[in-house]
């Protein structure tokens, strides 16, 4: 996961798919790799998404409160404010 204050200018945004130039992506990964911390909810895995989730997750508006459920993840990342950051988020699926 890449997460930067502003937009990369290398990168063009476009209805198409791109490819990213390996050593463009080396170079941001030796300046922006960042280690994490995972917090994981106990008891969390596997559950599906709240209905607050969801209508969170869709185009509506809502917003997640504080009175929500926590999620199921969580991650503490040691960087500087505003500065890029490039994350490794493994991802599980269940067949």
């Amino acid at each position: 996961m890449l997460i930067t204050p502003k937009p990369l200018t290398e990168v063009k945004v476009g209805n198409q798919p791109m490819r990213l130039d390996p050593e463009l992506y080396k170079g941001w990964e030796k300046q922006w790799a960042a280690k994490a911390e995972r917090f994981e909810l106990d008891g969390g895995a596997g559950q599906v998404w709240t209905p607050q989730e969801q209508q969170a997750g869709a185009a509506n508006g809502a917003t997640l409160t504080q009175a929500d459920a926590p999620p199921e993840n969580l991650y503490r990342i040691n960087s500087k404010p505003g500065s890029p950051v490039i994350l490794e988020v493994p991802l599980r699926f269940k067949k």
